[in-house]
Order: structure tokens, then sequence, then C-alpha cells
């Protein structure tokens, strides 16, 4: 199949192409098409990459392929990269979570979604996608779990018996210090 051939299926219809593109300028999100036959060439459809990862595209473009590829965390590359070949292999969908060095030199946390089109013999030919700049989440995330270890060592040091009780009066929550008092563990009450 000849990238014209492949660039005509995956594309999206001529006469929906101006409602696809200005669908994709509103979206709070990075959208993309990655061409598998064409050496992962990837077509960004709106500007959030910009804000995303701080480069242009065009800082982005390696010859002929547009990739965030780079910018992943190297500790998350091999895992992102094995769980969307995976899926391309198995023509499934995927979701997928990682770590981009911003240009800034900030750490920012991404939730991709993508799923792989078939050609009109039955391959895979594209990924369409999205990408989820969740960092003030994962931020909360990490402050929330901080919070709760600190907690957790307060009541421990304090020898202080702590716990929660929601309206059916179950134990959502009991200190570690109710074990020895109680004779239960936390997660038994």
């Amino acid at each position: 199949m000849t990238a014209e051939n492949t660039e005509t299926h995956c594309a999206p219809p001529a006469e929906g192409e101006d409602a696809y593109r200005s669908l994709a300028a509103n979206l709070p999100c990075i959208v993309y098409r990655v061409f598998l036959r064409e050496n992962g060439r990837m077509r960004f459809f709106n500007d959030v990459i910009e804000s995303a990862t701080g480069y242009r595209m065009d800082e982005l473009m390696r010859g002929e392929v547009c990739s965030i590829d780079p910018l992943i965390v190297e500790e998350d590359r091999l895992r992102i990269t094995s769980n969307v070949k995976r899926a391309v292999e198995r023509t499934e969908p995927f979701n997928v979570e990682y770590r981009i060095r911003h240009k800034d030199g900030g750490i920012r946390y991404f939730s991709e979604r993508g799923r792989p089109t078939l050609g009109s013999d039955g391959l895979p030919d594209c990924i369409d996608g999205t990408i989820f700049d969740i960092t003030e989440q994962k931020l909360a995330e990490q402050k929330l779990k901080e919070s709760e270890r600190r907690y957790d060592e307060l009541a421990a040091q304090n020898r202080t018996i702590a716990w929660e009780v929601n309206a059916h009066g179950l134990y959502t929550f009991a200190s570690h210090v109710s074990e020895a008092v109680l004779g239960f563990r936390p997660d038994e009450l």
C-alpha cells in the first residue's frame, strides 16, 4: 500500500476535515494521528502540544516524524512502548500514563488513550489518540498520600486510637494503635 493510499484511508474524510480540525482545536488535550506504515509519522491536529510540552510542533520534528517520545522520562519509556506495541499487534485500544520532561525542565504527567485503525488490508495503519496533561491530579494524589502517611505516623507516635465510622456504622478507618487496644487489625474492622 502506498503512502498516498494510507493517508487517504486514515485521514478524516475531506468533507469533514474542517469540522474534525475545529473539534480537535477545541479539546483540552493533544489530539494526534500516527501513521504506522510511514515510520511512525505523527500529526497533531491541535496546538495543545505546545502548552503541554513547552515545545512547538516543529521543534518535535525529526525528519518526517513528529513525536513526543524523546520527552518521555527514561524510566517510563520502555513500559509505554511495550504497551502501545502490544495494543497495535492485538488491534486493541490502549490507555497509558507516563511522565515527560517539559521544556522548562519540570516533570509533567500524561494520560494517553489511543486506538489502532486498520487499513483496507486488515493490518494496523494508524493510531488515533488523545493525550491529557494530568499533572495537577497526580500532584494532588501525592500530597494526599503524604498527608495520610504523616497522619499515620503521628497517630502511631502518640499511641492514639483514631477511627472513622460511616453512616452505616461501618469502620472506614482505624489507626494501627487500635489493634493493640481492640484486638483487631485496622483492615479487620
